[in-house]
């Protein structure tokens, strides 16, 4: 799947029951995830760019992995929330 740039948002349970999406990266474009916009999806690895600036409770299962890149808003909702992400480039 993808998320073509110039989406700037994406809604809540927006992937709710996306069984066959395992790896999704976010466009650049995108700056706003709503509450639960992941929540009920089986994507196991979710990449964020730098641009997003907002993030909803519980956009994201516990079982997700985020890619965020160092210093981002997406990288401290990771640390504050207790999820597991890395640092990308």
């Amino acid at each position: 799947m993808i998320i073509p740039e110039g989406v700037t948002y994406i809604s809540g349970s927006c992937f709710d029951t996306c069984y066959n999406l395992e790896e999704l990266t976010l466009p650049e474009s995108l700056t706003s995830i709503a509450k639960e916009a992941f929540v009920g999806s089986y994507i196991k690895e979710l990449t964020i760019q730098a641009a997003v600036t907002e993030i909803g409770e519980n956009a994201f299962p516990d079982s997700m992995s985020l890619h965020v890149h160092a210093g981002s808003y997406a990288e401290e909702y990771a640390k504050e929330n207790g999820l597991t992400y890395d640092i990308v480039e």
